[in-house]
């Protein structure tokens, strides 16, 4: 579903298999409203209603790791790194971000070995995500 907060628009989409968790994608600040401050209070009210109206209890997204803004909005607000993999399609660097809604998401010890080989490598995760 389009979603817009603060002039702010996103997509989001429920997990496949797991109703519990939005996938929050496609956020679209427009160009003349950038650097008043206008992503940072979407992103804080997009949070809310996935809690409250939607009931989501995690959210999950992905971020080019050279768009430091959208970096730092979603750390100020809680998102925990999850990992990052080299995108064959882009070429670029995509970092995985996790955020609990409502609760903490504990982390665990990820595999000596790499699930997956080559093109996505899920690197070293630690904390809680909360």
């Amino acid at each position: 579903m389009r979603v817009q907060h603060n002039r702010v628009i996103a997509e989001i989409d429920t997990l496949p298999g797991s109703s519990q968790v939005a996938v929050v994608h496609g956020v679209f600040t427009p160009p003349g409203l950038r650097g008043y401050g206008m992503g940072k209070r979407a992103q804080q009210e997009r949070l809310e209603a996935l809690a409250n109206d939607f009931m989501y209890d995690a959210a999950i997204c992905t971020v080019d790791m050279k768009n430091s803004r959208n970096i730092h909005i979603l750390e100020k607000n809680g998102w925990k790194f999850a990992g990052c993999f080299k995108s064959r399609k882009t070429e670029h660097d995509v970092g995985i971000y996790i955020r609990g809604l409502g609760q903490t998401i504990k982390t665990i010890k990820p595999p000596k070995e790499p699930l997956m080989s080559g093109y996505a490598h899920i690197e070293q995760m630690g904390g809680d995500w909360g």
